[in-house]
């Protein structure tokens, strides 16, 4: 596995990892501390290695499950604090920097941000930013928010690193898998965890549901979406005909390869989705890539609460997050119907493909990363999907590791919203923005400029 490793990215890291240890332990005990985390798989994953540590050190917290803070959002939150605090921003904070300076570190509020998104550079003596870009290490491939958080943690408390796993979940959460392999700082965290015995890995069929019946977890299955078998009753039950097994039977009853063999025979684009549904599995709490997927889905369905519960070993609240997971699946399921039902509403430019999208604003970059991987969409454009959300137009922006060129989504999304008085950001595969309903077209039109000018 050490073939994709850039042995220098955890020690370019360094520096700021040993920054940010040293700020937060100087100001655990002397102030307040309310913790602002995206609700998703990354920034779950995150919220429990920094809440695990500071339960280890009597320091009592607020966490608070957020969607990105907007300037907004960071006006209002600096007018609601009655006193000083130290405030920390976990996998969001990067694209409002500015605003956290005039709103809280003015305001007298130390703050903490960690984050792996692209944003720009800020000093302050009572700000800690660790932000991987600014070591030279990409945030969006090699490492997420929840392995910089381990980073620190695990540096400022050793029992911490049974807690490696939870880096897998927020990496696999983000999609910083590529063919099957981490790389960069990713790649070294899992030879280090692999190394002390926290983590096991084997080969196999990488579906969520593992422990579950084979035809729940074919026919849910949306993380990979299997075009031909997920949501297809009389596809599912012809695999387990052919394996001659009952519809309760789970993987304990058959050969994994005989049914991924059997998968495949049914799917559409079979070498794509081999790639997809074999390969490396890690395990130790639970399985990684599964539990990136429930957490994402929870996130997703608006119940982080649920997941960071079911990652930390509440068995009632792990139920629940279960059957919040289903019924994501089934609406994504839906979601990716309606679309190979209208692909003909895609509008395509030289630089990118976009339609609107009838869905959730939640769920609308899921769909295109899912559509993608899966290839229903093309896979040589950046896609971008337009969803209403009131006064507002909710943008996502995915662009495939199969691209023709290299393009940035998150940077262009961020410049193109700024331009027509909106906000975005994200990474080079992945963003998203909010912008003005009345400022669409200007805004489409800024998006292509930006995106002809990185080709």
């Amino acid at each position: 596995m050490r073939e994709n490793a850039r042995p220098s990215s955890l020690n370019k890291l360094e520096p700021l990892v040993a920054e940010t240890a040293d700020f937060l332990k100087d100001k655990i005990g002397k102030l307040e501390i309310e913790i602002f985390t995206h609700g998703d798989a990354d920034g779950i994953s995150s919220s429990l290695l920094l809440a695990s540590f500071l339960r280890l050190q009597d320091a009592p917290f607020h966490l608070r499950f957020t969607g990105p803070f907007g300037t907004k959002e960071m006006i209002r939150l600096a007018e609601t604090q009655e006193k000083r605090k130290l405030i920390v921003f976990l996998d969001q904070g990067s694209s409002e920097v500015e605003t956290i300076e005039k709103c809280l570190l003015q305001t007298g509020h130390q703050t903490v941000v960690i984050d792996h998104h692209q944003g720009q550079r800020l000093s302050h003596p009572s700000l800690s930013y660790l932000n991987p870009h600014f070591a030279g290490v990409d945030g969006g491939l090699e490492i997420s928010t929840a392995g910089l958080v381990y980073l620190v943690v695990e540096r400022l408390e050793k029992s911490l690193k049974r807690l490696g796993w939870l880096t897998l979940v927020g990496a696999l959460g983000d999609r910083q898998e590529f063919n099957g392999k981490f790389i960069g700082a990713n790649q070294q965290l899992l030879e280090k965890i692999l190394g002390e015995g926290f983590v096991k890995h084997e080969v196999g069929l990488r579906i969520v549901g593992r422990r579950g019946p084979i035809f729940d977890a074919l026919h849910f299955s949306v993380r990979p979406y299997l075009p031909g078998v997920s949501g297809n009753e009389e596809s599912c039950t012809s695999i387990l005909r052919r394996l001659e097994v009952e519809r309760s039977a789970t993987l304990e009853h058959v050969d994994e390869e005989k049914l991924l063999e059997a998968v495949l025979s049914h799917c559409s684009n079979s070498e794509t989705m081999r790639n997809l549904l074999w390969g490396s599995i890690y395990h130790n709490h639970g399985y990684a890539h599964e539990e990136a997927a429930i957490a994402q889905a929870c996130g997703l369905m608006g119940k982080p609460e649920l997941a960071f519960g079911r990652l930390a070993g509440d068995p009632s609240l792990s139920i629940q997050a279960q059957a919040v997971s289903l019924e994501y699946a089934k609406k994504v399921l839906e979601g990716l119907q309606w679309l190979k039902a209208h692909l003909g509403l895609l509008k395509t430019t030289p630089v990118m493909r976009y339609l609107h999208l009838p869905v959730e604003a939640t769920l609308a970059g899921e769909l295109l990363s899912l559509a993608l991987e899966s290839e229903i969409l093309p896979t040589e454009l950046p896609v971008i999907a337009l969803v209403d959300s009131g006064p507002q137009i909710k943008v996502s922006g995915r662009v495939s590791h199969l691209a023709e060129k290299r393009y940035n989504i998150g940077l262009a999304l961020s410049i193109s919203a700024k331009a027509v008085g909106g906000a975005g950001g994200g990474h080079d595969a992945a963003g998203a923005a909010y912008v003005p309903k009345n400022k669409l077209d200007v805004f489409l039109s800024k998006l292509q400029e930006v995106l002809r000018s990185e080709e």
